[in-house]
């Protein structure tokens, strides 16, 4: 640690590695990466300062300003390529341009009067994907029957333009709610609605997007695989919930009304979508915001339980007879400390209570030790102290439920005991 090149060293080091000289894995842009690759692709001005980017981004995963530093979002592969994220950035590169967005201005003036239509369309492309602007000519060609030679000024100027959007959004597809950290690795969907995992759901060019997407995508290898589950889901959907006679999705008819105004009525009501499809779920997740009550507690804490039990009550109704095979946990990541702030609100804090509903449940009681309110029982005096691990309700939930053998795939050197949860 005394050595004068010290810094001398580590370089040394870096440089002289295996992994230092190795060809780089290919990127993952990410949502924002992305649009932003998609503007400067076709120079396009930003043109008014409301909101609807950061709607859109927040709808592929990336939620500005909502991850703080040091991290920031996640820059991992396995963060960003769930089915609806992917599905999110094909919506970007077909409509980013578009009335979508309202507030994108971009001049697709042909460069020079005797620009070909080949060379128009290898030109936006190409700045998007250098490596693939003959593929993308091709496709392009084949969808809109022109004659590459032919001069591109010669055509109406909306056409010009939806031709080299066409290029850019094709180009985009050659190289997304994000997923939960929980379910990183594993084979997940991540949607407010099913039609969220349909590819360019009512567009004329659904078909040659899908084809697109599936013909895989040269040295972006770590796209493959889940781009081709997206495809295979879509597929599956459209079959499932696209009326070709409506043009349009077929709305879920839920056997039991759900609560009005209520932010988890239409999530929950997806995943009983998803259930009563028949469609293999394993686990849905779902998240309910709104438990901040650092002020004035008593007023805004009734509103969420209220609609938090009215939800999951409707949602439960609506299985009918597939509440045989489903079981229901509501968590939290913290809880409320014991004793009260001088807002009338109370702060972060560590013991808290999971609910679990369900026919193999073992309900109708409180299940773990109670450690007690006194003064000695709290820990640092104001929070109630934390007496089960909540990886040993999920583990035995996976287990007995779902029929896991071993836990420890989930929770890595975790050994739980079984508390009696499921029968």
């Amino acid at each position: 640690m005394q050595a004068p090149d010290q810094i001398a060293q580590v370089l040394r080091a870096l440089v002289s590695s295996e992994a230092f000289s190795a060809t780089p894995p290919a990127k993952i842009r990410r949502p924002f990466e992305y649009l932003a690759a998609l503007y400067r692709a076709t120079g396009a001005g930003i043109t008014a300062t409301g909101n609807a980017h950061a709607w859109q981004l927040s709808r592929a995963g990336w939620q500005m300003h909502s991850y703080g530093p040091p991290a920031g979002h996640p820059d991992t592969a396995g963060a960003w390529t769930g089915a609806s994220t992917l599905n999110r950035m094909v919506d970007m590169a077909l409509y980013a341009h578009e009335a979508w967005f309202e507030i994108v201005s971009a001049d697709f003036a042909p460069e020079g009067p005797d620009e070909s239509f080949g060379a128009f369309v290898a030109r936006h492309a190409g700045a998007l994907a250098p490596n693939r602007a003959d593929e993308v000519v091709a496709v392009v060609q084949n969808i809109y029957d022109f004659d590459p030679a032919e001069r591109v000024g010669d055509i109406p100027v909306a056409d010009r333009e939806g031709l080299a959007r066409m290029a850019v959004a094709f180009a985009a597809l050659a190289v997304g709610s994000m997923r939960p950290g929980s379910l990183i690795g594993a084979k997940a969907a991540v949607a407010e609605r099913l039609e969220d995992l349909l590819i360019g759901a009512g567009s004329w060019l659904a078909p040659q997007l899908r084809a697109r997407l599936a013909s895989g995508f040269g040295d972006h290898g770590a796209l493959q695989v889940p781009m081709t589950e997206l495809v295979s889901l879509s597929d599956a959907l459209n079959a499932l919930i696209w009326s070709e006679a409506e043009g349009a999705v077929r709305a879920y008819a839920p056997d039991q009304p759900y609560p009005e105004g209520n932010g988890l009525s239409e999530p929950l009501m997806t995943v009983a979508q998803a259930i009563k499809s028949d469609m293999g779920l394993r686990v849905a997740t779902v998240d309910v915001p709104g438990w901040e009550t650092h002020v004035n507690q008593a007023d805004p804490f009734s509103g969420p339980a209220r609609g938090l039990s009215e939800a999951v009550m409707a949602f439960w109704r609506d299985l009918g007879s597939w509440q045989q095979d489903v079981s229901v946990v509501v968590m939290s990541e913290f809880a409320r400390r014991l004793r009260s702030n001088t807002a009338g609100g109370t702060d972060h804090g560590r013991g808290n209570a999971m609910m679990i509903l369900g026919p193999q449940a073992r309900g109708g009681r409180m299940v773990g030790a109670w450690p007690g309110l006194t003064n000695d029982a709290l820990e640092a005096g104001a929070d109630l102290a934390v007496v089960t691990d909540y990886r040993s309700v999920l583990s035995e939930l996976l287990t007995v439920h779902l029929g896991l053998a071993d836990p420890s795939q989930v929770f890595p050197g975790f050994k739980g005991s079984p508390i009696g949860l499921w029968s």
